[in-house]
């Protein structure tokens, strides 16, 4: 495997880790400011079981995406599986809340548009890249691989849409 393979899979393994961070902050950040923002609202009663159904994907996701990122540092056997299951999550996963919930934030829908296909164009540059000979070698990626890349993005795909579709 060239220098600039070794470098790109490097990118991939920072981008996922930092993007696995991202996402547990802003879920951190966003629970911080409902459970402030309800403390004047006592009538209002909020369920530990509650926060976990509704926050369980976006955990379960990002935890993916960082051990996915740790997993190629380290050059680990499986770390081709995380890291494609990973990019593709990211890549499909996130047009349901924001098509579901238009009105989420104050963010023009023109730019949240511009940022997903942004977003999108980022994890399928990096899928292709894992998807490339060189790194395919470097894993023996096998058929049964691609299975378990098929089954981790269905499994965690049927979670978080399940989840989004019945909120």
């Amino acid at each position: 495997m060239t220098q600039r393979f070794t470098i790109a899979e490097k990118v991939i393994a920072t981008l996922l880790i930092i993007w696995g961070c991202l996402q547990i902050a802003a879920v951190s950040v966003s629970y911080y400011y409902i459970f402030y923002s309800l403390k004047d609202f006592p009538q209002i009663k909020f369920s530990a079981l509650r926060i976990i159904k509704n926050v369980h994907p976006v955990l379960l996701g990002s935890a993916i995406s960082m051990l996915a990122g740790i997993f190629l540092f380290l050059n680990k056997k499986s770390a081709w599986v995380f890291a494609t299951s990973a990019c593709l999550l990211n890549m499909l996963l996130y047009f349901i809340p924001i098509y579901k919930n238009k009105k989420v934030s104050s963010i023009d829908p023109a730019s949240k548009w511009v940022i997903l296909i942004l977003l999108m164009a980022l994890w399928m540059t990096s899928l292709y890249v894992l998807l490339l000979k060189p790194i395919r070698a470097k894993y023996s990626v096998t058929n049964r691989a691609y299975i378990w890349v098929l089954a981790i993005t269905v499994f965690v795909a049927i979670v978080h849409w399940v989840v989004y579709l019945t909120n």
